[in-house]
């Protein structure tokens, strides 16, 4: 990590459950991580992964610059 290379970084998701969710928005995120690993194999063929961030990109994506969203 002391030398630019983040891949051992351990990576985490939050997820938040509110107890007003309704059974439908409940259903909706499980299905959402069923399908992301029903589908891993075939998904991840459209990402690239770089060790220096310890992110995966879209192959397709532009390089976008989120400061740029904010700008009024």
């Amino acid at each position: 990590i002391n030398h630019g290379d983040l891949s051992e970084k351990p990576g985490w998701v939050r997820m938040s459950l509110h107890p007003t969710m309704t059974n439908d928005e409940l259903y909706f995120i499980i299905n959402s991580i069923k399908e992301i690993v029903e589908n891993i194999e075939e998904w991840k063929k459209d990402y690239k992964y770089s060790n220096e961030t310890n992110e995966y990109y879209h192959i397709k994506s532009e390089n976008i610059k989120v400061e740029d969203w904010f700008k009024i």
